[in-house]
């Protein structure tokens, strides 16, 4: 699937978070997830290889990465207000 139409099914993928893909290169790009309400971005991760064409197999690759972001992240917080507690 062309560039696009990749990005809306992440789109969808990823409601109801915002999600936006932006070509870096011809070769790579930079995916945005963020909250919808006040445009705080919850993460942006750069040099992701793809080209102009996709296949459904790169798109949930490219979800699945993102997804691992989101989860370390939450994580992270997560530890941060247990070691604030205690």
């Amino acid at each position: 699937m062309i560039f696009p139409a990749a990005c809306a099914r992440l789109q969808n993928h990823f409601a109801p978070l915002g999600f936006e893909g932006v070509l870096s290169s011809p070769t790579s790009m930079t995916a945005r997830v963020y909250d919808p309400q006040s445009g705080e971005n919850l993460v942006v991760i750069t040099c992701i290889p793809c080209g102009t064409t996709l296949s459904e197999d790169d798109v949930m690759i490219i979800a699945h990465a993102i997804e691992i972001e989101l989860e370390v992240l939450e994580f992270r917080a997560q530890r941060t207000t247990d070691s604030n507690a205690g």
